[in-house]
């Protein structure tokens, strides 16, 4: 893996133990991380969305509009009430996430977890991030309960007792693209990859 890929991504100000329980104060900053200090920041009990037309200050809810958004290098996708565990389901899936983690709802009615696939490209613009969003939906094969998360201006909490699966990928927006060879497309487009690691 190649420490030195950076994106942005705007994480909060405060940080929180357990479920953020009061989202219409929650403020952000715009900043610029490694995939592994991202983590870092979300069992830090950080939340997280995506990148604002913010003039690169702290900023709320007001902002946080369809209007003002620019980009994200990220795709969450929230799986919530599995029928199997957090490990169980990455392993199931033909693309695997650079990371997943447990939410702080985990075991309240099934398992709670969020996939986070991170990108070398920017997706630029509501539309570019809804096409990518659903383009990875149905490649994934999957079907949600929740789909709030199609919506870019959607906010994720952290966990400060999450487990995590980190495989560290990260992707060319090219895997999303329709293609007869899906894994060597996956194979080929990946920029970054080490060995799995699965961290409790």
């Amino acid at each position: 893996m190649e420490d030195n890929f950076t994106f942005n991504v705007s994480i909060s100000t405060q940080s929180y133990h357990g479920k953020n329980t009061s989202w219409n104060t929650t403020t952000y900053l715009k900043t610029n991380l490694t995939v592994s200090e991202f983590i870092t920041k979300i069992t830090k009990g950080h939340c997280y969305c995506y990148v604002f037309n913010d003039f690169d200050e702290v900023f709320g809810q007001s902002v946080k509009t369809l209007n003002n958004f620019l980009y994200s290098n990220i795709i969450s996708i929230d799986i919530d009430d599995s029928l199997i565990e957090m490990k169980q389901y990455v392993d199931t899936l033909s693309i695997k996430p650079t990371f997943a983690y447990t939410t702080p709802s985990n075991g309240v009615k099934g398992f709670r977890f969020r996939l986070v696939y991170i990108f070398k490209n920017k997706l630029k613009g509501v539309e570019a991030y809804k096409a990518a969003y659903n383009a990875l939906i149905n490649k994934l094969n999957i079907t949600l309960s929740d789909n709030c998360a199609c919506s870019p201006v959607q906010q994720m909490g952290g966990n400060d007792k999450a487990e995590l699966y980190v495989s560290n990928i990260v992707f060319d927006d090219s895997i999303l693209n329709n293609n007869d060879n899906d894994e060597s497309a996956i194979k080929n487009n990946i920029i970054e990859k080490e060995k799995k690691n699965i961290i409790n």
